[in-house]
């Protein structure tokens, strides 16, 4: 198993031109679930596979939990659409030791519209309710980061008597090259159904999403400091992690029935530590059923404060991100994420 993901990891991201898929069943269950969630992956395009080092990796790559702090982080994510829809997510996050723990709820509203039968006659307003509850687990081993998560679905017509619950399954890997570069690998609804109310009960089979990265960390400041052994009083300099640096990530992404992968890169800029300047598009993808170089389908940018200083109790970070909305008037989405560590 883990050698047909590396290799299909291996053509998303080195042989993209290659890679096709045939749509079959007409459309995806649960769309919502390929949306990006959290502030900081929206504004970079969703290149986060080899990064995900906070609470929302839960939603990308459930490896990256061994790498979040071992204070217990708790972030929102709220995106204001058009026409009434709402895509809002919690989630909490921390690291024991060797072991990673998430746990989040993702919600999505489609807002209004009119329900027709097959005459096309109107049988009054219906909004979709979905949303997930999702857990993970994550070990690392030296470097290397292993992780999976279950999700519960549910989606209820409201407006009408139809409703569905189902489950998916995502797989994560994250690995540490060498202290030069992250490498992130995951498989989002590697297993996934949704199991409908209808009189014909009917099935849908959840779409897959492979995602493969690299992210590397330029230094920006170098901080150390020297301590002394108590057991034979050498001295020895311990190297702080920066709190300047530029962060680069490239990612392919792949899901199932689209005509072909999707290439994004990223960039993350933090001159100052109470800021951080965010960036991504889309390089390689689909554009309306064409597939083209810089389709500008997906893209996005943001801002990132750190008001209160380190010597609080807890510390908080507020994002902002603005993004291609497809169905928005004026194709831009805007999303705020509050996180705290406590």
């Amino acid at each position: 198993m883990k050698k047909t993901i590396l290799i299909l990891c291996s053509v998303a991201l080195f042989n993209l031109m290659s890679l096709y898929s045939q749509v079959t069943n007409g459309g995806y269950p649960e769309p919502y679930l390929l949306r990006d969630v959290g502030a900081r992956p929206i504004s970079m395009a969703g290149t986060y596979s080899a990064i995900s080092n906070e609470p929302f990796a839960l939603f990308y790559n459930p490896a990256g939990l061994s790498f979040l702090s071992p204070k217990a982080t708790i972030s929102s994510s709220y995106s204001l659409l058009e026409f009434g829809r709402t895509h809002t997510a919690l989630v909490w996050g921390q690291s024991f030791g060797e072991v990673g723990l998430g746990f989040g709820l993702n919600h999505f509203n489609s807002g209004s519209f009119t329900g027709r039968d097959i005459r096309g006659n109107s049988i009054g307003l219906l909004r979709n309710w979905q949303f997930e509850i999702i857990a993970g687990f994550s070990y690392i081993i030296n470097s290397s980061s292993f992780g999976a998560s279950l999700k519960y679905l549910s989606n209820s017509l409201q407006g009408s008597k139809e409703s569905a619950e189902g489950y998916g399954i995502d797989i994560g890997a994250k690995f540490d090259v060498f202290d030069l570069f992250s490498f992130g690998l995951s498989v989002q609804n590697a297993s996934g159904a949704l199991f409908w109310n209808t009189k014909s009960k009917e099935k849908a089979i959840l779409p897959y999403t492979i995602r493969s990265g690299v992210a590397m960390e330029f230094e920006l400041n170098e901080e150390t400091y020297v301590e002394q052994f108590t057991r034979n009083g050498q001295l020895q300099k311990v190297r702080i992690p920066p709190s300047r640096y530029l962060l680069v990530a490239v990612e392919g992404k792949l899901t199932q029935f689209e005509i072909g992968p999707t290439l994004t890169v990223a960039v993350e800029a933090v001159p100052y530590e109470i800021i951080a300047l965010r960036a991504g598009v889309s390089v390689l993808g689909d554009d309306y059923g064409i597939y083209k170089a810089f389709p500008l389908t997906n893209w996005g940018g943001g801002i990132s404060l750190r008001p209160l200083p380190e010597d609080t109790p807890y510390s908080i970070f507020i994002d902002y991100s603005f993004y291609n909305d497809l169905i928005s008037t004026n194709k831009i989405g805007h999303n705020i994420s509050i996180s705290v560590l406590f």
